[in-house]
């Protein structure tokens, strides 16, 4: 089962921790924890703070990646 934003934030160290490392105020984690979801830009830093923390990289799905849009042609399809 993938991890929640929650567990992967706690396995850094913890909001306050997190927040100090990505120079953010703790209320912006708790917000995006609350969310479910951190902004896609903050994707490589994570991938770096968890190698920094010795820890799994974050699973994708915790951020907010664009999907794909549809090739053009495909509208008919959808």
């Amino acid at each position: 089962m993938p991890r929640t934003a929650k567990q992967f934030v706690d396995e850094l160290g913890g909001v306050t921790a997190v927040a100090r490392r990505m120079s953010v105020a703790v209320k912006t984690i708790y917000h995006y924890v609350a969310s479910g979801k951190f902004p896609a830009k903050w994707y490589a830093a994570f991938c770096g703070l968890a190698v920094e923390r010795g820890v799994m990289p974050p699973d994708q799905g915790l951020f907010t990646f664009d999907p794909l849009p549809a090739a053009a042609g495909d509208e008919a399809a959808a």
